[in-house]
């Protein structure tokens, strides 16, 4: 009689004991690491706050894309006139070098960019376009051009680990 009890006890013993043996018990898998995240379809405003080149208009609002790799560094920002190739950081902030990104009445825009930073819901970053007005057709006195972007995210947010 003993005998036949013993493989019931043991399988009593494993039910009441599964972390004993190392199992038995419901475990959860980890949760996959959540990777940046900020490539889609945004509603861009660019806000001009400084503008000695005499423009009329103070705000422009532009679709604009991000294109960009779940976990990558690299991204590219299409303004809806210049693909601007970026890094980001893990932390959102994100950097595009100075580049030469068309002309104002004929005269050559050099752009720098500053303060990038994804979030969730966007992105903001500041833009200083220096115009050299002797480029131009008729030449002009140099000027320059500094707007706020803002970026407001469509479909689903970015993702800022």
């Amino acid at each position: 009689m003993i005998r036949r009890r013993r493989p019931a006890l043991v399988a009593l013993a494993l039910s009441v004991f599964p972390a004993c043996g190392g199992g038995g018990g419901a475990s959860s898998a980890p949760s996959p690491p959540r990777l940046l995240g900020v490539g889609g379809s945004y509603v861009l405003t660019k806000t001009v706050g400084d503008d000695t080149c005499g423009s009329a208009a103070t705000a422009f609002t532009f679709p604009a894309t991000v294109t960009h790799s779940p976990g990558a560094f690299a991204f590219v920002l299409n303004d809806s006139f210049n693909d601007l190739a970026g890094t980001v950081n893990t932390d959102g902030t994100f950097s595009i070098p100075s580049r030469r990104t068309g002309t104002h009445e004929g005269g050559t825009v050099q752009s720098t960019f500053d303060m990038g930073r994804f979030t969730s819901a966007g992105f903001d970053l500041r833009a200083r376009h220096d115009v050299d007005g002797s480029t131009g057709t008729p030449p002009y006195p140099s000027c320059h051009i500094v707007e706020s972007w803002h970026g407001l995210k469509q479909g689903s947010p970015n993702v800022i680990p």
